[in-house]
């Protein structure tokens, strides 16, 4: 019993690889004791062993009813099954919680943030729609239920309820951060850097509400203002803020950091896009090589632009073999565009030594810009 106690606190004092050698002895000491089997369980997730964490849920709902019937256990076992990407079982686990508690806030909330991240929209705001019947009083529920209603593309419906969410809980910085971006997606850019404004007030390093206000300033126009914003907003793993002012200074003709801050999409939130899976090297300027091999962009444009630079590719490599491309780069049409001048916009990469697949000085839709 003491080593149980004790490996609680090592829990709670976050030194998790301590507290799971605890709790392996405990376990050995007691096999059928359920209550360091759950600490175990937790501590597994806690280290990213999310599997192992499975199975301990598994064998503890299995070993009695009553936990079987527990909505605690059934919620911890379900958010294992979302980390592990294996959605249905989550919804499933979510669904049996809440059958023993259907007041259960936290598993309404995952549900319904599982069911958005998904793409289905619908099911996620009955989600929202019936937390709010048993909670109405909850702000950060409100403007969920906004977000939602936004990716339905019902943006006045959005805004409203992230208006009420506001008043319900004005300290939260996140409402805030989802109000500016109803506003932002109704062009309403001043009043959405008011709301990013309010957000990034409220807690000084939302890297997030930082960067969409940024965005809003591009849209009203302040160009040096975002810059500030974005730069603000950088962090060693906030690809998105990177992302964004690195097409801001390509737009200012900054091609050198541009282009490094452009790279940075790949790992964007907002961008969406895969990389090229290769374990071969990455071609750099200097860099000799006998074969080149050329890769579609995420866009058109950057098809295009990047097309004009194939003759100058052709000087760092022999052959070009080309990989997965869209109409408008066919293979057959690969002599012609190496036959094309590079131009203003090929020059200027060359200057800043920029790489084929580096990206381009537009953005590649409004979309990509967009609030998260």
């Amino acid at each position: 019993m003491a080593i149980d106690q004790r490996s609680r606190l090592l829990d709670e004092a976050a030194v998790a690889a301590q507290a799971k050698d605890l709790l392996h002895h405990a376990l050995e000491s007691n096999p059928g004791d359920p209550v360091p089997r759950l600490h175990n369980a937790v501590v597994l997730e806690h280290l990213g062993r999310l599997a192992e964490a499975r199975r301990e849920y598994d064998h503890l709902i299995g070993l009695d009813p009553v936990h079987a019937a527990n909505a605690h256990l059934q919620f911890n076992r379900a958010n294992v099954l979302k980390a592990l990407g294996e959605h249905e079982l989550a919804f499933e686990g979510y669904a049996l919680a809440l059958a023993t508690d259907p007041g259960m806030i936290a598993s309404w909330l995952n549900r319904g943030a599982l069911f958005k991240a998904l793409g289905r929209h619908e099911p996620a705001l009955a989600c929202y729609d019936e937390l709010i019947a048993r909670h109405p009083g909850l702000g950060l529920v409100h403007s969920a239920r906004g977000t939602v209603l936004q990716g339905l593309d019902r943006s006045a419906e959005a805004l409203l309820a992230n208006e009420r969410g506001a008043a319900l809980e004005p300290g939260d910085a996140r409402i805030h951060n989802n109000r500016g971006s109803a506003l932002y997606a109704q062009q309403r850019w001043d009043e959405a850097r008011a709301a990013f404004q309010c957000a990034a007030m409220l807690k000084p390093d939302y890297v997030e509400a930082l960067c969409n206000r940024g965005l809003a300033e591009e849209g009203l126009g302040e160009l040096g203002a975002a810059r500030a914003s974005y730069e603000q907003a950088l962090a060693p793993r906030m690809a998105d803020a990177r992302w964004a002012l690195g097409m801001l200074q390509l737009l200012h003709g900054e091609f050198d950091s541009g282009w490094e801050g452009y790279a940075q999409r790949w790992q964007a939130h907002a961008f969406g896009g895969k990389p090229l899976s290769s374990a071969r090297l990455q071609w750099r300027p200097g860099l000799a090589a006998e074969r080149l091999l050329i890769w579609g962009e995420q866009g058109v444009g950057d098809n295009l632009f990047f097309g004009g630079l194939l003759g100058e590719a052709r000087a760092c490599a022999a052959h070009l073999p080309m990989g997965e491309l869209p109409r408008h780069l066919r293979p057959d049409l690969l002599p012609e565009w190496r036959a094309k001048p590079a131009g203003a916009a090929a020059s200027a990469a060359r200057q800043s030594n920029a790489k084929p697949d580096a990206g381009t000085a537009c953005r590649p839709d409004a979309n990509a810009g967009a609030p998260r």
